[in-house]
């Protein structure tokens, strides 16, 4: 299997595009309101604004569940940085305490053949 290869940018980048698109879909409710609103009752009828109301409840139910989906969706790609970057941050912590020991006799330490003032 070839390896797969994404910028933590771009998964940082999808993260807040499926923030806004959730956010717009917590929205849509007082936006569907305003819009019903606007239709009124033009020529004195009702069957317009009745459809779109019909419409927006129906709607609704399936928006709701399409934005639980992409929170879950953010919530898993924004787990996968969170962890890819502590994994980065104690892999680096690591290979800096493991360097900074040295081997008795190895370049730079006190052991080495070479004169260290003390």
């Amino acid at each position: 299997m070839p390896d797969v290869k994404i910028k933590i940018e771009t998964l940082d980048r999808i993260v807040s595009q499926l923030d806004a698109i959730v956010t717009e879909f917590e929205n849509a409710t007082s936006n569907s309101e305003a819009l019903e609103a606007a239709i009124a009752n033009p020529y004195d009828r009702s069957e317009l604004r009745e459809k779109a109301q019909d419409f927006e409840e129906r709607w609704d139910d399936k928006r709701d569940e399409l934005k639980e989906s992409l929170d879950d969706l953010k919530k898993h790609v924004k787990g996968v940085v969170d962890g890819f970057e502590n994994w980065d941050s104690e892999t680096a912590l690591q290979f800096e305490s493991n360097t900074s020991v040295q081997a008795p006799g190895s370049p730079g330490s006190a052991n080495a053949s070479s004169s260290v003032a003390v």
